[in-house]
């Protein structure tokens, strides 16, 4: 119970349960143990459980003795299991093509020439891409900025003419997906665009929202068919940052994680 990364208050959750007999003395405990990867880098949950039945009713203080057992046990494992699966969902992502795919004829291409020394062109597109690999210095985007709605500052964004509200969209329900939860539950709805939106001059509360779909409104809490489950923002390297509400956060870790996981799983 030692390792830095996952023993913290806000990120590891532990739950004793013990199962009292009618005649005295305890018969069965339970201890779970859950952890969040995000300070490890990556948004995803991990919980592991164990159960112990006696086979005659103990005292408290060996069920006590036997769960402090138990949870040392899976806190180890799980810190384990935990670096393993942020270290494998980080190549999956990493290996997932983003974009349309194209078709190219099999003759030999003439090779680029070198960008070496000039910028590459604003966005996340084939010719951005193609010049950062050809030596071009990456853009940083068309940044702009307007106050929040809620008062407490202002709010930086990248324009959707450098980042397109399709890219935003294709990227955050990779976000979605990449948790176990099937994206197809949710709208994204871009904040930027619009006669409402951020680059008409208007106040946001965030740069993107996730909204629950009408059609699947009764997989979830009636508070959601309503209010965001998500909301995001921009990191200062250009990146999207996502990240749920802490109620809809709460509803994953009791349950909902299962229930909308994507059919088959």
């Amino acid at each position: 119970m030692t390792d830095s990364n996952i023993n913290e208050a806000d990120n590891l959750g532990w739950d004793e349960t013990p199962a009292i007999d009618t005649q005295g003395g305890i018969v069965r405990t339970t201890v779970s143990i859950s952890a969040s990867g995000k300070p490890l880098g990556l948004d995803c949950y991990l919980k592991f459980e164990d159960v112990v039945e006696f086979s005659t009713p103990v005292a408290d203080d060996i069920a006590h003795y036997r769960r402090v057992g138990l949870a040392e046990d899976l806190v180890r494992q799980l810190a384990e299991e935990l670096k393993a699966s942020v270290e494998k969902l980080r190549t999956e992502f990493a290996n997932t093509p983003k974009g349309a795919v194209s078709i190219h004829s099999a003759a030999p291409a003439t090779p680029a020439a070198s960008r070496i020394n000039t910028p590459a062109p604003a966005g996340t597109g084939v010719q951005a891409v193609v010049a950062v690999a050809n030596g071009a210095t990456q853009a940083q985007g068309d940044w702009r900025s307007v106050p929040s709605r809620f008062g407490d500052g202002q709010i930086r964004f990248i324009s959707s003419q450098a980042y397109s509200s399709d890219q935003l969209k294709f990227d955050v329900s990779n976000w979605i997906a990449g948790q176990g939860i099937d994206s197809s539950i949710f709208d994204i709805w871009d904040e930027r665009t619009g006669p409402r939106g951020a680059e008409a001059g208007n106040p946001i509360g965030s740069v993107f929202n996730i909204k629950v779909k009408k059609d699947y409104q009764s997989t979830v809490p009636e508070d959601f068919h309503r209010n965001a489950a998500g909301r995001g923002k921009f990191r200062a390297d250009g990146s999207i940052e996502p990240y749920w509400s802490k109620d809809f956060e709460a509803f994953l870790k009791f349950g909902g994680r299962e229930k909308l996981a994507p059919a088959g799983f």
